[in-house]
């Protein structure tokens, strides 16, 4: 029997314009100072993006002396409004993340799915998306 699957579910509102939030996706530098969670850093150098459809996504997250590829295609762009990638988690499965954005309140509303996980694995995915946010938010506000 395989085990049940689910997406991880981030909502988050953000004092930047959508532009900026969607910069932060879309531009090598940007995504280089806030992606992964706590004690992840990116390695500049590996940051590949060209949002648009069959542009890579791709990034090396570094943890200590560890480092994670991602290396994921986008598969679907609406300027500043929607990016979808797939990409192969280091296991070899294949991942869909959706970041999708909108004006809110003087500020930017995101909504994230990432998926799917493993039901013992989505909370853990949720979590570090918290904290990525958490790191999102401080870049843009500086």
């Amino acid at each position: 029997m395989t085990e049940a699957t689910r997406d991880a579910l981030i909502s988050r509102w953000f004092d930047a314009p959508v532009a900026d939030v969607w910069a932060a996706f879309t531009e090598p530098d940007q995504l280089a100072q806030w992606y992964g969670p706590e004690g992840v850093t990116v390695d500049r150098d590996s940051v590949r993006v060209e949002p648009q459809v069959g542009g890579p996504w791709a990034l090396t997250m570094v943890v200590g002396d560890r480092r994670m590829p991602l290396s994921g295609t986008v598969t679907e762009v609406r300027d500043r409004e929607r990016l979808v990638v797939t990409d192969a988690v280091p296991d070899g499965t294949l991942v869909t993340m959706t970041v999708e954005l909108r004006e809110e309140d003087g500020g930017t509303r995101l909504e994230l799915r990432q998926g799917p996980f493993p039901e013992s694995g989505s909370a853990g995915a949720e979590g570090a998306w918290e904290q990525a946010m958490d790191k999102l938010s401080a870049t843009l506000t500086r």
